[in-house]
C-alpha cells in the first residue's frame, strides 16, 4: 500500500541514497616508481629520462606485451587495481586496466607483481622497435592511491615465445626452428 503522505518519498529517496550509493572515498596519496620486472631481477626502475630499453614479450597467442612493476612507498597498498595508458611515438594513445595487483613488502615500501602493458600486436613487434614510449599508471587500493609516469624505449632482442614457465626458443643451430 503507498503512502499519500508527501514527507515519505523524499525521506525514502534519501535513504535509498545512503545506503546504495556510497560518497567519494578520500584516498591516502603514495609515491610510486615504475620499473622493468624481469625473471633475474623483480625490479629495475625506469630512467627518468626515458633511454631504459624495455623487451617486448611475445606470448601466447601472439600477445605482445612489456612486463612493468610498481614500486610503491611505505604508505602504498597490498592490492590495487591499475589504470593505465601509453603513448607511443607515431601511435594514438591507448590505455587499459589491470585490476588485483597484489603488492608484497619490500623495504621500506611495496612491490607489485608483474604488470603487462599490452601492445597490439596486429603486425608484429617490428613496428615498435626502437621507438620511445610513455606509460602513466593510476594505482588505486581500497584507502590508498598513487600515480606514476615513466618513459622508456621499446626494444625486440628476445628471439623466444614465452608460453609457460619454459619459453620456446629457437635452436643454437640457426635453423629457425622452434625447441
Amino acid at each position: 500500500m503507498w503512502s499519500s503522505d508527501p514527507r515519505v518519498l523524499p525521506a525514502l529517496a534519501a535513504a535509498s541514497l545512503l545506503t546504495a550509493c556510497p560518497g567519494p572515498i578520500d584516498r591516502d596519496p603514495f609515491d610510486c616508481t615504475i620499473g622493468l620486472w624481469t625473471e633475474d631481477e623483480p625490479f629495475v626502475p625506469l630512467a627518468a629520462d626515458g633511454t631504459t630499453a624495455a623487451e617486448m614479450v611475445f606470448g601466447f597467442q601472439g600477445f605482445l606485451w612489456v612486463d612493468t612493476a610498481i614500486q610503491a612507498d611505505e604508505d602504498g597498498p597490498d592490492l590495487a587495481d591499475v589504470a593505465l595508458s601509453i603513448d607511443i611515438d607515431g601511435f594514438a594513445p591507448f590505455g587499459t586496466s589491470v585490476p588485483g595487483v597484489e603488492f608484497a613488502a619490500h623495504g621500506d615500501g611495496f612491490r607489485s607483481g608483474p604488470v603487462q602493458v599490452r601492445l597490439d600486436n596486429d603486425e608484429g613487434a617490428s613496428r615498435y622497435e626502437g621507438l620511445a614510449a610513455e606509460v602513466a599508471m593510476r594505482v588505486r587500493g581500497e584507502r590508498e592511491e598513487g600515480v606514476c609516469t615513466a618513459a622508456f624505449t621499446l626494444v625486440d632482442e628476445d628471439p623466444c615465445i614465452h608460453t609457460d614457465d619454459e619459453p620456446d626458443c629457437p635452436d643454437d643451430d640457426d635453423s629457425g626452428e622452434i625447441d
